[in-house]
């Protein structure tokens, strides 16, 4: 399975046009650090010159469209990496899926105690095939 199996280029797309509002092809440091202020993130100037930095491949100062879908798919691919080695974790005897018992460690080896009932309603939505194992597959649609 493709890292970037979840990656919505046209939804990528319409983000950049609505944080580039002047129309003007790039996404500026300042409107960088807005746009993520306004999200709730805790941004300073100098972290977003630094996203800027990262993505600017053409060294314009700003992030062009195509900077940003190619920042933003090689940031998919970052955290689907993270999931799949989360979730291999947690397969201690590498089958490829977890069982009930494995998410539960896994939560409570990452400091998450979850009750019985709590992992049940989890497990209802994750486990969509009622097999009482989860797939890769299914791990991957509910963390995205």
């Amino acid at each position: 399975m493709s890292g970037n199996s979840h990656f919505d280029e046209t939804q990528v797309r319409k983000v950049f046009r609505a944080i580039d509002k002047t129309g003007r092809g790039g996404i500026t440091v300042q409107e960088l650090c807005q746009v993520m202020k306004r999200i709730g993130e805790d941004v300073t100037e100098a972290d977003a010159r630094n996203i800027v930095g990262q993505a600017d491949t053409k060294g314009s100062g700003m992030i062009t469209e195509d900077d940003f879908i190619s920042y933003m798919q090689s940031r998919s691919a970052d955290f689907n990496q993270l999931l799949r080695d989360a979730f291999q974790a947690m397969d201690i005897k590498k089958t490829g899926f977890l069982t009930h018992s494995q998410l539960r460690a896994g939560f409570a080896k990452a400091g998450m105690k979850l009750s019985a009932e709590e992992l049940k309603q989890m497990l209802s939505v994750v486990d969509a095939d009622n097999t009482g194992k989860i797939s890769w597959e299914e791990f991957l649609k509910v963390t995205q």
